[in-house]
């Protein structure tokens, strides 16, 4: 079952700021309670510490030609596209207006490289969230895999990230 995320009860705490909204320290030790979805085992410790309002609802597709051709690839959403890079689980993050054209782009690069996609499962969480709330809880997912799971996403640099989407983004 597909869940969305929940809308939070402050449209003020979805702001377009230059960053999202102050939370507590992510890992206080407490669990967070249950996450609703497929979580992506590469993001458990982080979805576990987003707010429960910005958790997004992953379900797994499989490989990544399967996920092409899945119905729940469609419109916005968030991705991760989990692989093993010797013997190390690696991923990469991010979500868009498109989830099936922006898979498309990743399985065309992979084969580009000439990638093993049977090897590389999607997940993927449709979204009804605005582009700013959703690129506010990327920016939240990658901060906390940056600091708390070094090495795990390869999303290239943070800074192309800003380059994209303005200063807005950090």
């Amino acid at each position: 079952m597909l869940v969305e995320p929940r809308e939070p009860a402050d449209p003020g705490d979805w702001s377009d700021a230059a960053a999202p909204p102050a939370e507590p320290a992510f890992d206080d030790g407490v669990d967070p309670g249950p996450v609703e979805g497929e979580v992506p085992p590469t993001l458990a410790g982080t979805i576990g510490r987003l707010p429960a309002a910005q958790r997004p609802a992953y379900v797994a597709l499989g490989a990544i030609t399967n996920a092409l051709r899945d119905p729940r690839a469609t419109g916005a959403g968030f991705y991760l596209i989990e692989f093993t890079v010797n013997g190390v689980q690696r991923a990469y993050s991010g979500q868009t207006n498109n989830l099936r054209r922006r898979l498309q782009q990743h399985a065309l690069c992979g084969q580009m490289m000439g990638l093993p996609l049977s090897a590389h499962s999607v997940y993927v969480a449709q979204s009804g969230l605005t582009d700013a709330q959703r690129r506010a809880v990327e920016y939240r997912i990658h901060d906390d895999m940056f600091r708390n799971s070094a090495g795990v996403l390869t999303n290239q640099r943070r800074e192309l990230e800003a380059e994209l989407f303005g200063s807005g983004w950090r």
